[in-house]
């Protein structure tokens, strides 16, 4: 009776009501914040793909079609995804613009908050942590941006944590590899990540189930197999898509503030990439890297090695959870609190000293860049860093389960209570 009295009332201090109202008025902010300039505002969605999709269920060719008519193409929605998209917008690509985007901010929203009871629950925290470790976000830029442009971020973070969680299951794990390469700048680092783990089998069927998508596209358009393979990446690269902008932390981005080259070819780019891959390979094989360790790794290289805008930083929602009970957290969550805060830090600059510092010039200035890249990437290497020395410790497990870790504190309470 003792030991149940005091079980409830651990159980009721971890998940209090108040923890519990805060963390949904802040869900609840976001989202609103996110409805108001994202779906009811007139330039609101502007990223969403809608009119690539509508092209597709008018039977039109959408790659093509931009690259020839990129000067009539509708807002800012590229077409730069890869063909899975279209193919699962296709349902809906009939629809208006204004249904369109409201479709698409409540998929973001459900996507979300299924992610965020995910964690929840796989990870044991109760509303207080929950709250504390995505405060970046809720009172940050990168999720109502996301939100605002009518991203696709929150699909991939939810593929990603998918594809780790069913990671054993050799036909779920396949499905969500080739999902997940629909946006490619993130999907292929996880993929090779997985690879790195060793599911070789499922990103071999991953690989082959991606490729169903061109050939489909290519049949229905007349179009030669191969050159429909690499049709998504000519438009991404092409001259017409880069006055779009530089994100502010990726390698593509740091390399066009320096160099007018192309971003394909023999340059500084490709080479610092192919180390960081050859080198994240050999660190993987040669110290037998915790999975984990792999996983985030491959999240933080696909952040800062490809072309990204600071709403791609909502991965580090996933990110988070993963890191939180490792030793340097703080240094990582202090530095995503900044980063997130940082347009409105400018804009009180700005408005304290009648300045004009701006927050699109600063964010994409070239040393802002460079921080953010180099943060990045010594995070990439601290942990691969704090894995090997576990290893050689003779530690076998550097991650928390935080099921563990809740169910063996409440053992040792319940054992001082009997004492």
């Amino acid at each position: 009776m003792k030991k149940m009295v005091y079980k409830r009332v651990i159980n009721l201090m971890e998940n209090t009501r108040l923890s519990k109202v805060v963390f949904y008025l802040m869900v609840l902010c976001v989202s609103l914040i996110g409805f108001f300039k994202g779906v009811l505002a007139e330039t609101g969605g502007k990223d969403a793909q809608w009119y690539p999709a509508n092209l597709f269920s008018k039977d039109i060719d959408f790659y093509s079609f931009f690259l020839e008519n990129f000067n009539d193409w509708f807002m800012r929605s590229v077409p730069n995804y890869y063909y899975q998209l279209y193919y699962l917008l296709y349902p809906i690509s009939s629809v208006s613009w204004e249904s369109f985007k409201l479709i698409w901010f409540l998929g973001n929203i459900t996507l979300l908050l299924f992610f965020l009871f995910q964690v929840k629950k796989d990870f044991n925290f109760d509303y207080k942590k929950m709250g504390i470790i995505f405060l970046p976000f809720f009172i940050g830029f990168p999720l109502i941006l996301l939100f605002t442009n009518g991203q696709s971020t929150v699909l991939i973070l939810v593929l990603a944590y998918l594809a780790w969680k069913h990671r054993d299951n050799k036909w779920l794990l396949p499905i969500f590899l080739s999902l997940l390469t629909l946006k490619y700048s993130f999907g292929v680092p996880i993929v090779f990540g997985f690879l790195l783990m060793g599911y070789y089998r499922s990103v071999l069927f991953g690989g082959l189930i991606t490729l169903l998508f061109p050939l489909m596209y290519s049949i229905q358009f007349n179009l030669n197999f191969v050159s429909a393979i690499f049709l998504p990446f000519k438009v991404s690269t092409s001259p017409t898509t880069r006055p779009l902008g530089s994100g502010p932390g990726d390698l593509m981005s740091l390399y066009g503030q320096f160099f007018d080259g192309p971003l394909l070819g023999i340059n500084v780019l490709t080479i610092s990439l192919l180390l960081f891959i050859g080198l994240f390979a050999f660190l993987a094989i040669r110290y037998r890297l915790d999975k984990k360790t792999i996983f985030i790794g491959s999240l933080l290289f696909s952040l800062f090695g490809f072309y990204h805008f600071g709403h791609d930083y909502v991965l580090f929602i996933l990110i988070v959870p993963f890191m939180f009970n490792l030793r340097f957290f703080k240094w990582m969550y202090g530095y995503l609190l900044i980063f997130c805060l940082m347009p409105r830090i400018i804009r009180v600059w700005d408005f304290v000293f009648e300045s004009e510092i701006g927050v699109k010039p600063f964010m994409m200035n070239k040393y802002f860049v460079m921080f953010n890249v180099s943060v990045l990437i010594i995070y990439f290497f601290v942990i691969i860093r704090d894995d090997i020395i576990s290893k050689k410790r003779g530690v076998k497990r550097r991650y928390i389960n935080f099921k563990d870790f809740k169910s063996q504190s409440q053992e040792n309470l319940l054992m001082n209570v009997d004492s």
